[in-house]
């Protein structure tokens, strides 16, 4: 978590002119406000933002079933949506 912006104020206290890009994703991760979008096993989680429409993503993983549960009590799940049969 701290990586990014430990990368951005070491180069910003070396004097070289950096701007974060996308600083509100940056002030998001710090304030513990980001989301991280879990896609299903067999997907590979690279580039999946567009899976989460109208959140800002800023990661995707597969949830690893040895995750603790306490990680696990954080997760918003979508609500299901309900499947119709195609009538034929």
């Amino acid at each position: 978590m701290w990586r990014p912006a430990g990368g951005y104020l070491a180069l910003k206290r070396a004097g070289l002119p950096v701007f974060p890009g996308d600083g509100y994703l940056l002030v998001r991760l710090l304030s513990a406000l980001d989301r991280v979008g879990i896609v299903p096993h067999g997907i590979f989680p690279a580039y999946c933002e567009g899976l989460f429409p109208g959140d800002i993503v800023i990661d995707c993983f597969s949830l690893d079933p040895k995750m603790s549960s306490k990680a696990l009590a954080k997760i918003h799940w979508y609500p299901e949506k309900k499947l119709v049969p195609a009538s034929g």
